[in-house]
């Protein structure tokens, strides 16, 4: 063939070449340009597929999350919020007994006031202060103290020497006692605060310079004023004595925590399971704006052409309609969302009957929660509808691309038959010419040799 294409043009001088380009290139634009179009066509419904599958895909997640672990079904809650909160944890269960607690005292952490100082900045001294944890007791007017954990040693340097630098080296020592400077007038103090819980008293004892043993709180001496006690919450639970070293209790009730807000003693607070009818009306109503705002896109983007105005991308498109379908029957049937007041209008847009879906949640909330939930759980029909809906839409797209690629080839293997055809043919013609030159420019040598002859 390159044998062939390299004499082209010779004989006649004509730039056959380009000829042959320009017709093969006639001869595929047709095919190319429907071709384009094919594959814009396949383009845009990819593009209208994926718009709608992120669509079902986002409200079956926002779905899900409503209803996982429990989030719609029966809550523990307080009879009285003021004295104690409660929320579900892990493991909260459906089947929470009403409880009987009664807060007669809060825990709280120790506190401690040193004397006061000239100012933040008046130096205290060098040296090293012990700080333990511990459980304390009174004794007379003083305390015993048993140690629950090894002290921590707290050195003052001279960077720390002045109130200031004391309280930011307990700080840095990272003990649960946290340290801060009051002034209250009469001149700057340290103040010293603990963790809750009777076990989280502490003493601290010093060693270095006497200004140190200003701040020493152990029962042989004790400098420091005691503002507060660590002490137990004291809680009556159906009865029973029961204390905790914090105000935010989770064992007491499986799968409830417990918030103490104030104590209230002789006041029985009851700790039950109950309903949010509110977030389950509301779920309710979000599930139909979702499918509404799902239809409306669906509805644009399989307009038909019409005043001018371009079809949608998926016109016509048969997973879309099969959607649709799925979406509509959600509402209907006995065990549907029509039973919580959802119906579909001939529209296709879902609206809400809110004296339905009340009289639903007064009847039978369970039965509400267990029909959202079902959407979402595997094989549910959200979940149903979006894996169809990726399916269709995969095999759809694929066989369209296969046939685009397929006629792509097609044409190619065409283009290139043309070419072979075209080229042969123009090659016999420039030999065809070739010989015809020869045989005029004989003739003219002999015409003139016979007129010199004459």
């Amino acid at each position: 063939m390159a044998s062939i294409a390299n004499t082209l043009g010779v004989g006649s001088g004509v730039d056959t070449t380009a000829l042959i380009d320009a017709l093969v290139s006639a001869d595929r634009a047709p095919r190319d340009a429907a071709l384009k179009v094919r594959g814009d066509r396949a383009a845009a419904r990819q593009a209208g597929l994926g718009q709608i599958g992120s669509a079902l895909d986002a409200l079956v997640a926002a779905m899900a999350s409503r209803t996982r672990g429990g989030a719609l079904g029966p809550l523990p809650g307080s009879s009285d919020t003021g004295v104690i909160t409660a929320r579900a944890t892990a493991g909260a269960t459906r089947n929470l007994q009403p409880t009987s607690i009664e807060v007669r005292a809060l825990a709280g952490g120790q506190s401690l006031v040193s004397a006061a100082l000239a100012s933040a900045a008046a130096p205290v001294g060098q040296g090293t202060l012990s700080l333990t944890l511990g459980r304390m007791t009174p004794d007379g007017d003083g305390f015993t103290f048993a140690g629950v954990a090894a002290g921590t040693e707290i050195v003052i340097g001279p960077g720390d020497d002045s109130l200031t630098g004391l309280a930011a080296a307990i700080n840095r020592a990272q003990t649960s006692v946290r340290a801060s400077i009051v002034d209250d007038g009469s001149g700057a103090r340290l103040s010293l605060k603990g963790p809750t819980g009777a076990a989280s008293a502490f003493i601290l004892t010093a060693s270095g310079d006497p200004g140190l043993d200003r701040f020493v709180h152990a029962p042989a001496a004790s400098a420091m004023t005691v503002a507060a006690t660590a002490r137990d919450a004291d809680l009556r639970v159906d009865g029973i004595a029961v204390t905790r070293p914090t105000n935010s209790v989770a064992d007491l009730i499986p799968g409830v925590r417990l918030d103490l807000v104030r104590a209230a003693a002789g006041t029985a607070v009851t700790v039950a399971a109950t309903r949010d009818t509110g977030g389950l009306a509301s779920a309710v109503g979000d599930l139909a704006d979702a499918l509404n705002a799902l239809h409306d896109l669906n509805a644009t983007l399989t307009r038909g052409a019409s005043n001018g105005e371009a079809a949608g991308a998926l016109a016509g498109d048969a997973t879309v309609r099969g959607l649709q379908r799925q979406l509509s029957g959600l509402t209907v049937g006995a065990g549907g969302l029509a039973s919580v007041g959802l119906t579909t209008q001939r529209s296709g847009q879902v609206s809400v009957d809110t004296a339905r879906l009340a009289k639903a949640l007064e009847a039978d909330p369970d039965g509400v929660e267990a029909l959202l939930v079902r959407l979402t759980a595997p094989g549910g029909a959200l979940v149903g509808a979006l894996g169809a809906l990726g399916s269709g839409a995969t095999d759809r797209l694929a066989r369209e691309q296969r046939g685009i690629a397929n006629e792509q080839a097609a044409q190619e293997t065409r283009s290139a038959a043309l070419r072979t055809q075209l080229t042969r043919q123009y090659a016999a013609m420039e030999r065809a010419v070739g010989g015809f030159k020869a045989t005029q420019s004989y003739l003219d040598q002999q015409i003139k040799a016979w007129n010199r002859d004459t």
